[in-house]
């Protein structure tokens, strides 16, 4: 009787255990971002947040600015640079040189960590802010239960640095990294298979190249040029299944916004993604009932 009572308890514990690492593997395959998408359901893009600020009162890749969006919206993506210290670390920073966006100057590339921290963050209006420059990994961990992060990966940052940095704050299905080339996407790819890689198809030889790559295509998203192009581009892209995603913030983000309000509506219907520097005029926009 008591080998038989300790092997139903040895089951019980083992029907338990299973069941909560498959809950844990289900919860790792969930992909927010394509969640996202299918929820819009293309009708109306998912907003991107240009340098992940609302508008110019804000710094661009601050903590406290990704708040901001995150209390307006957990839908609107939010879009982050990175670069590396000369110490090694990653921090958010979009420019080279510090001189644009905080209140120091030089190339970032020539200040350790400790030196850039003592900083302060400028907002796009010129103002000096309270709020300093972020570690990577601090951004990751915010968005843990927050927006999906869209990474812009610049030049000098290690591919298997960054990759380690969103597998141990396990964050791989609440983000997607930005990729300058094929090679950089494919090694994203190796390292992670789950992650969502951004490409440039900025051509018909891009798309071409793409298509030939090997690189799975459920996984790529497409970053489309801010010139229009011909529908058939987009028609080609959409083929593949791949979701389009298309900027504003060279054109008519520069333009007075009620006059445009109208060109901003038809893009709503003709991408999957706008990426925006006045991101909370186009998000209210697109959430307006027609």
């Amino acid at each position: 009787m008591e080998i038989k009572t300790h092997h139903c308890l040895l089951l019980l514990f083992f029907c338990l255990f299973n069941c909560k690492e498959n809950q844990k593997r289900d919860s790792q395959e969930i992909n927010r971002f394509s969640q996202l998408l299918d929820r819009k359901q293309l009708s109306k893009p998912a907003i991107m947040v240009h340098r992940g600020r609302l508008n110019d009162s804000w710094p661009e890749n601050a903590i406290a600015s990704f708040d901001e969006i995150n209390q307006l919206s957990e839908g609107m993506i939010i879009e982050l640079d990175v670069r590396k210290t000369k110490d090694g670390t990653y921090v958010l920073l979009h420019d080279e040189t510090l001189d644009r966006t905080t209140t120091g100057s030089g190339l970032l590339s020539e200040k350790t960590f400790d030196e850039v921290s003592q900083l302060q963050l400028i907002s796009n209006s010129g103002d000096t802010t309270n709020y300093k420059i972020p570690k990577f990994e601090e951004a990751l961990k915010w968005s843990r239960s927050k927006n999906i992060l869209a990474i812009d990966v610049k030049l000098g940052c290690e591919v298997k640095d960054i990759t380690s940095l969103i597998n141990e704050m396990d964050v791989a299905n609440n983000c997607f990294v930005i990729c300058y080339s094929i090679e950089d996407a494919k090694h994203y790819n190796e390292l992670n298979p789950n992650l969502v890689l951004a490409l440039g198809f900025n051509s018909w030889e891009e798309l071409a190249n793409i298509k030939k790559s090997g690189l799975p295509l459920k996984n790529l998203l497409a970053l489309t040029p801010t010139s229009l192009q011909k529908e058939k581009f987009y028609d080609e892209i959409r083929k593949l299944g791949i979701d389009i995603a298309y900027g504003t913030y060279k054109t008519i983000d520069y333009k007075d916004f009620e006059t445009v309000k109208n060109i901003y509506k038809q893009y709503f219907q003709k991408f999957d993604i706008i990426t925006t520097d006045r991101a909370k005029s186009v998000y209210l926009l697109s959430t307006e009932k027609e």
